[in-house]
């Protein structure tokens, strides 16, 4: 395994063994995350600025009722069936015909709270207005207003066919409130805006580091936290070892892995897929590929910042350096990135000469240009060639476990 360390004072693992489990592997769901969160990304700006058709882009919340006795698989199920007969149904098919309709990116999320798992599903839905038949005018032109009012006529119509849907495959009536809700989508960097005026500032401002974009809504629910006493499989799993509900927390999320095993969490309906020829890659292949650390803008050719601002650095840990540090500093890795987060340590070679590592230097930052692959003829964008240091772990002599306890009580 290699650990990188960058600027923010993140530590990124490298060189290990990926399962692919975008539902059920912290390592796997970021690797794969990043990357899907590249083509919506990629998608949604071609899309917005297409200069030969207009197209609407409408992010669309469905929500299915549920309760605490109920497994995730369950859940999972009655959420699957009601998408199914979603798409099928006859009333949808009509309203998405006179809006004209393009396809959609559909992303499952969920958390667990006091009710039971939530199952919940975003999706960007992609209208061409060349093709919408609908006459009122007020959904004819480009104001603000306009885009609203349209999220808001769309998700009444919606509501119509969702609800009888859900009561049908559920049992139990859907949420007027939270069941079907649609706000449009103005730009590739943030889709929270209230404004398009407002979106394209900040699009101008941050360039290809949203605070927190369409794509990012999408992808990385694993970046989440739940709200009030919610929670994300994430801060299920870490109750696991934190918390004193351990078992229970164990438990669920042994649930929550059964019920996701082997589901699709983002899907492109063909027909977008078609249009706009994207390439779209599966999880086992988006794992085979090794992350890449890109410090750029895409707005520029040159990296952003000066190379100290953009400093990467890399540690070769062999697998025998790993079981020693587990053994002799466990939790290393969680410490090493709290002392970075926290200004403790400059940077990651500080922060793991302070837990005890040894650390040779083996070559200096540098920059690799932009430069075209031989085999694909794709464009790779520059990127830094990080500092890299190779680690070893000094043979300690093992505490005596039996050693009295010091009291310190009263000192």
């Amino acid at each position: 395994m290699d650990i990188q360390g960058t600027a923010d004072g993140r530590i990124h693992r490298t060189n290990v063994l990926m399962c692919g489990s975008a539902w059920t592997c912290p390592d796997c769901v970021q690797h794969i995350g990043a990357a899907r969160a590249d083509e919506v990304r990629r998608f949604l700006n071609q899309v917005l600025n297409d200069t030969t058709d207009r197209h609407r882009v409408i992010m669309t919340t469905l929500t299915i009722p549920h309760d605490d006795g109920q497994t995730a698989g369950e859940v999972f199920d009655q959420l699957r069936r009601c998408l199914r007969a979603m798409d099928s149904d006859g009333t949808t098919r009509r309203i998405n015909r006179e809006r004209g309709y393009v396809g959609r990116i559909r992303s499952i999320e969920v958390t667990r709270g006091k009710r039971g798992w939530h199952f919940h599903v975003h999706q960007l839905d992609v209208f061409d207005m060349s093709k919408a038949t609908i006459s009122d005018g007020e959904l004819s032109d480009d104001s603000a207003d306009s885009d609203r009012m349209w999220a808001f006529t769309l998700q009444g119509a919606y509501f119509r066919p969702w609800q009888r849907i859900v009561a049908a495959v559920t049992g139990k009536p859907a949420s007027r409130t939270h069941a079907v809700t649609c706000v449009p989508v103005w730009s590739d960097t943030d889709y929270t805006v209230k404004l398009p005026e407002q979106a394209a500032e900040r699009k101008e401002k941050h360039g290809s580091k949203p605070r927190w974009g369409a794509e990012g809504e999408m992808t990385k629910s694993y970046m989440k936290e739940a709200r009030k006493a919610s929670r994300t499989p994430w801060e299920i799993l870490d109750d696991v070892t934190d918390g004193s509900d351990n078992d229970e927390a164990a438990n669920l999320f042994r649930d929550y892995a059964r019920g996701t095993y082997n589901r699709a969490q983002i899907e492109w309906s063909p027909a977008l897929r078609k249009l706009y020829r994207f390439e779209i890659k599966t999880d086992e292949q988006i794992k085979s590929e090794p992350p890449v650390l890109v410090i750029l803008d895409e707005a520029n050719d040159d990296l952003d910042g000066d190379m100290a601002g953009a400093r990467v650095d890399r540690v070769l840990l062999s697998r025998e350096v790993q079981n020693q540090a587990f053994k002799y500093a466990n939790g290393w890795l969680d410490s090493a990135e709290h002392g970075m987060l926290s200004g403790f340590f400059v940077d990651l070679p500080d922060a793991l000469r302070s837990l005890g590592f040894h650390l040779d230097k083996e070559c200096d930052m540098g920059m690799i240009p932009r430069h075209m692959c031989p085999r694909t003829g794709q464009t790779i964008p520059a990127k830094i060639r990080p500092r890299t240091f190779r680690a070893t772990f000094p043979i300690m002599t093992p505490i005596d476990e039996e050693i009295e306890e010091i009291d310190l009580e009263g000192y």
